[in-house]
């Protein structure tokens, strides 16, 4: 064997050896989220009595309170939607006994909104803060195309109101050495999005923040974890993605939390159920090029439902020639 061709076996037997080991250590990661939980299930308590739900009123947020409500915490739940705030509060004491209260509040009203909810958190035993708060706007769409109140909110959710709770409730953990804090960030802030620019850069703060956090604070006795689900069936998703081509990839809202709320305090990032961590897996060993060409089909497979819903309506609304 020549010089060249044993550099170029040797070079072929780390890059198998690396990619062997990556997947390895992906599989032992899956099962200590999602397997070793089924067998040995924790007390969510141990962080402290409550739980913190911002966006708690619907979707994602209304959900993971129940399952959280289901682990024997107290839950306080926090959103612009009063409603449907009281709806979740008497579902919460009815099926599951638990003490709940909620705070009327939309957090993209600045410092003195801030400043109110933390007076109701701060004399509260609070070991899980979850931020779950947030929009999506038009997504999928053009960048020139969204809304300027969509772009502000969006913004102000995904990086003013993140940074704000996640010092307001550390410097709180810091003092008794124990707590967790969950920023729901999305599979998109994996890659950079055409035509979800918005939407996945934000979200691509929010990961790195929450990991780099971690880091910092991991001698505290504080956890912080990135929450970074795929299509969760919720309104948020329905409005924007509920086309055939994509429905089988969209995971109900219940599945998903109870399988997410159990990984809590496990690992610093995570899809939050098995089958949204293959998809980003297998994407993540894919070039830009493919990861463009996937949102644009997305983009189109919409754009064309939206086209002939539209064009329907508008059959409808047409009178009726009378001869």
């Amino acid at each position: 064997m020549s010089a060249s061709d044993f550099f170029l076996v040797s070079i072929g037997i780390i890059y198998v050896s690396v990619s062997l080991l990556r997947i390895m250590e992906e599989i032992f990661r899956t099962a200590k989220l999602y397997v070793f939980p089924k067998f040995f299930k924790q007390k969510l308590t141990k962080f402290g009595e409550w739980a913190v739900i911002t966006g708690g009123s619907s979707g994602i947020g209304r959900l993971t309170a129940f399952e959280l409500a289901k682990s024997g915490l107290k839950i306080m739940l926090v959103s612009n939607e009063v409603e449907e705030l009281k709806t979740t509060k008497e579902d919460i004491e009815a099926k599951f006994g638990a003490e709940c209260c909620y705070v009327m509040a939309d957090l993209t009203g600045g410092k003195e909104v801030h400043d109110r909810l933390w007076s109701e958190i701060k004399d509260k035993d609070v070991g899980i803060f979850v931020n779950c708060a947030g929009i999506s706007g038009r997504t999928p769409c053009h960048f020139l195309k969204e809304s300027v109140s969509n772009t502000l909110t969006m913004i102000a959710l995904n990086l003013r109101v993140v940074v704000d709770t996640t010092y307001r409730i550390t410097n709180y953990y810091v003092k008794k050495n124990r707590g967790v804090v969950v920023n729901v960030s999305s599979a998109a802030s994996s890659f950079p999005l055409s035509y979800f620019a918005l939407y996945s850069s934000c979200k691509r703060f929010v990961d790195l923040f929450t990991k780099a956090v971690n880091t910092e604070l991991t001698d505290d006795g504080i956890m912080l974890q990135s929450l970074t689900p795929c299509f969760v069936n919720t309104r948020m998703v329905t409005a924007n993605l509920r086309t055939r081509n994509f429905t089988m990839l969209i995971t109900s809202c219940e599945t998903f939390c109870k399988n997410w709320v159990a990984c809590i305090g496990r690992c610093e990032s995570y899809a939050g159920y098995w089958l949204h961590e293959i998809p980003i897996y297998v994407l993540s060993t894919f070039p830009e090029f493919f990861i463009n060409f996937v949102s644009k089909s997305i983009f189109t497979a919409i754009k064309k439902k939206k086209k002939k819903k539209k064009n329907k309506t508008n059959n409808k609304l047409k009178p009726k020639r009378l001869f």
